[in-house]
């Protein structure tokens, strides 16, 4: 991205991708599970877009079979070919990772066991070989995947923010699924796994469910969510479905939490500096 020029990306639970100036209707399409569409308005806002060279077999990062997955130039995709990749320019890298891989254990047993949704040995490599982050790396950290780091209200899966320690040393901003639902999380981290700023979006392709009175895990801090009701006639308690929009500018990225409906329930501002993520305004 050149100075001077702003990138707008849409995360959102979709049957299609969600795009600027999309009508109520697209954005209400649902889709199974999540989806991420980057669209880049003119040629100069672009970033570096750069995965595993070699055809992988791998589940697409957050959908089994979407239309289109991957990167968006003049409303053209690009393909994608593999299920994760990395979007950098000077300031940024926004590195998306397939969590659903190892998500599907033995019939039946799954659910007595329930799978750790660990990256698989082909990410670690790309880590390590491709994508080389760097202690002094000055850019922001912004991860995206299906299966939530943390949750207050749902299980957890740990096990690849402790497989990523390795390479991060400062908080990232993680944006996440799986969790029909939309929370803001305050700074958090299991043991041995990095520290991330959760940004759970699960709450745009499904029926949204609603916090529940007891939270499961009450050591994780919501700063906000939605609790309200979304009317419908037939008698359903769930919640506004939505979509986040980043518009990035710079070391800079402001980003608005939109509903069904297109009103921002929820903004923040961040900023970069010296790879440290820091939050300038939130309403």
């Amino acid at each position: 991205m050149e100075s001077g020029g702003t990138m707008t990306l849409i995360l959102a639970k979709a049957r299609r991708p969600v795009r600027e100036g999309a009508t109520e209707g697209e954005r209400s399409q649902p889709w199974p599970l999540s989806n991420a569409c980057w669209e880049l308005p003119t040629a100069k806002n672009t970033m570096r877009f750069f995965q595993k060279e070699s055809s992988s077999s791998l589940m697409t990062l957050l959908d089994a079979n979407p239309p289109t997955l991957g990167l968006i130039s003049q409303g053209k995709p690009c393909g994608q070919k593999a299920s994760f990749f990395c979007l950098e320019n000077e300031h940024w890298r926004i590195i998306g990772l397939d969590t659903a891989y190892d998500s599907i254990g033995w019939p039946l047993l799954e659910y007595f066991a329930r799978p750790a949704c660990a990256l698989r040995p082909e990410q670690i490599d790309w880590f390590r070989e491709i994508v080389r982050p760097r202690d002094d790396d000055p850019r922001g950290i912004i991860l995206l995947s299906h299966h939530q780091y943390y949750s207050r209200y749902d299980n957890w899966y740990p096990q690849q923010a402790k497989q990523l320690a390795k390479f991060f040393s400062r908080p990232v901003l993680w944006f996440w699924g799986h969790e029909h639902r939309m929370a803001i999380y305050e700074e958090f981290g299991v043991r041995g796994g990095v520290r991330a700023f959760g940004r759970c979006i699960g709450h745009g392709g499904m029926p949204v469910e609603l916090p529940p009175a007891k939270p499961k895990h009450a050591q994780c801090v919501i700063e906000f969510t939605d609790r309200r009701h979304y009317p419908n006639d037939e008698n359903l308690t769930i919640g506004f479905n939505g979509f986040a929009k980043l518009s990035l500018h710079d070391n800079r990225t402001k980003i608005q939490y939109v509903d069904v409906h297109g009103a921002t329930i929820f903004s923040e501002s961040w900023t970069c500096e010296d790879g440290k993520l820091q939050r300038d305004q939130k309403c």
